[in-house]
């Protein structure tokens, strides 16, 4: 029997090298991105309220995710969750640089550095108490790939639970799986991949090849089966949520609405890249980066189509690659598909990033077949250039990642800081009203008229804050920020605007309001008279007149 060390030496020394260096490359890039997380706490208004939590949600159809949760802590703890985080991350980029057969170092180190900064992580990290169960699922779902790739009909059960796992911590990165799957037949029909036979019109006639490509479909599908059997059983307990794992389903059921779906998918990954909706790319010339970078990357697919496939098969193959090139946008925002048909959140565009890997894998195949003793010196030096230029800027979009998740966090602490100031200023103003004790319940009604001011602008990064104004005096989860941060242990109501009172039925002595004063004419807060009391003894503070946000169900 080997002793521990030895184990461990023996163990390391199996592991792939392109494992260990992307995995290195994501710890690594990851930390450059989002150690000011880490060493901070940021809260959004669902971590708030997830300060302790046992992450029990069978009802959204993740029976699964309390059991990756269990393992770190019930508390929000950033330094742990983002550690976690980090880890399943690089597991997960590890597996998919073996999906795509990369080889040379540089290319597994962006590829790490793209998965770590990706601006879908930054945004899931913010919801810090449930990032590191998250992204074991997406470890799962990367795991789910690499299982069924591997062209053996043994690997069916295994990679289909991988699926069904993943989708019961988190439904979002079942699309990214399966773009990752139309990638690899990309990949497969250019010829750069050289673990199972390319895929081509003879495909189905052999049975291996035949195995090779019916193996990912059928994982998914028995996995998605699995999920929704299990998640039907779990429904006996509480009703499901509508989007419980398997709501976009529901979208098949209704086909005219698939054309206006697919060309919403289309328009809305132009705006992510080219139109920069969510300003990611804000950087000088980002739109002429980004779309020299898409072109080259389809020429070059084509090129080495004609130059590696046989010329009795090019025609098909062409033919083939041109309809996966244009599947392949549609194939990475799948999550557009997803029911209820609401606004996606920067959290679930996880599946975008796999665009990307498609010049990530050329700039890594360009030398192995364009080698430096090669004599076509044409195609030589035209594989080096576009090698460069596909590396370069790959490595230009993960550094502006990266540059970005530290403008999101700065922004974060101030409006966090700021807020924090309001609820020390509001509490203190409450307990000063005449009658007040510790027992006094508090009726907090209406949007605060509180203004964040994050100057310097940073670039507007409201776009991937899940409170989109940095204001947690507005969360539905206020009354915790008062709880937890302050250390108020007055009891703490908010009121949707459904529920305002019409009128105020008393007032405190010295007001000019009184009984039955109509709501509206209240001042907002710190203004004299924002403060009334009400028969039952509670006192009611007028925030501002817009709606609170809904507790989310």
């Amino acid at each position: 029997m080997p002793y521990p060390m030895q184990t461990l030496r023996n163990t390391w020394a199996r592991i792939p090298r392109r494992w260990k260096i992307t995995f290195l490359a994501a710890f690594a890039v990851g930390l450059a991105a989002h150690a000011y997380l880490f060493l901070n706490k940021l809260p959004n208004r669902d971590d708030l309220r997830q300060t302790v939590d046992a992450m029990d949600y069978f009802t959204a159809g993740r029976w699964f995710l309390f059991f990756p949760a269990s393992w770190s802590t019930a508390n929000s703890l950033p330094w742990v969750s983002g550690l976690l985080s980090l880890c399943f991350l690089a597991a997960g980029a590890a597996l998919v640089s073996s999906v795509l057969d990369l080889r040379a170092p540089l290319s597994c180190a962006l590829l790490g550095g793209l998965t770590a900064a990706f601006p879908s992580v930054t945004c899931t990290l913010l919801y810090l108490n449930t990032a590191d169960p998250y992204f074991f699922g997406f470890l799962l779902a990367c795991a789910a790939v690499w299982l069924a790739e591997r062209g053996r009909w043994r690997w069916l059960l295994p990679a289909a639970l991988c699926v069904t796992l993943s989708l019961a911590i988190y439904q979002a990165y079942i699309f990214y799986a399966a773009a990752l799957c139309v990638l690899r037949w990309i990949l497969e029909t250019i010829g750069v991949r050289s673990l199972s036979p390319p895929v081509c019109p003879q495909t189905l006639r052999s049975g291996p090849r035949r195995t090779a490509f019916l193996l990912p479909p059928a994982a998914f599908a028995l996995g998605i089966g699995l999920h929704a059997l299990v998640s039907q059983a779990m429904a006996r307990r509480a009703p499901l949520q509508p989007f419980a794992g398997l709501g976009f389903l529901a979208v098949f059921r209704r086909p005219r609405e698939l054309p206006g779906r697919a060309l919403r998918a289309y328009r809305e990954v132009w705006d992510f890249f080219v139109r920069d909706t969510f300003l990611a790319h804000n950087f000088a010339y980002s739109k002429y980066v980004l779309l020299a970078l898409g072109l080259c990357a389809a020429a070059t697919a084509f090129w080495l189509t004609v130059r590696c496939a046989p010329p009795r098969r090019r025609v098909p193959r062409l033919f083939l690659l041109a309809v996966l090139l244009v599947l392949f946008p549609l194939a990475c925002h799948l999550v557009i598909f997803a029911e209820p048909a609401v606004p996606l959140r920067p959290m679930m565009l996880g599946g975008l990033s796999v665009l990307l890997l498609l010049p990530l894998a050329e700039a890594d195949a360009l030398p192995r077949l364009f080698p430096a003793e090669s004599s076509a010196r044409v195609g030589r030096w035209l594989a080096c250039a576009l090698c460069w230029a596909l590396s370069g800027a790959l490595a230009l979009l993960a550094g502006r990642y990266v540059l970005l998740s530290n403008d999101i966090y700065l922004k974060k602490q101030l409006g966090f800081e700021q807020s924090m100031a309001y609820a020390v200023r509001l509490t203190a103003a409450v307990e000063a009203v005449p009658g007040y004790t510790p027992q006094t319940a508090i009726v907090l009604a209406g949007r605060s008229v509180l203004a964040i001011d994050t100057d310097p602008a940073l670039g507007d990064t409201a776009a991937f804050d899940p409170d989109a104004d940095y204001n947690l005096a507005n969360a539905y989860s206020f009354d915790y920020l008062l709880r937890y941060y302050i250390g108020w242990q007055n009891p703490v109501i908010l009121l949707r605007a459904e529920e305002f009172p019409e009128t105020v039925s008393a007032a405190p002595p010295g007001t000019p309001f009184e009984s039955g004063t109509p709501f509206e004419s209240l001042p907002c807060y710190p203004a004299p008279g924002s403060m009334v009391w009400l028969e039952d003894g509670s006192l009611l503070v007028k925030l501002g007149d817009g709606e609170k946000p809904e507790t989310p169900k």
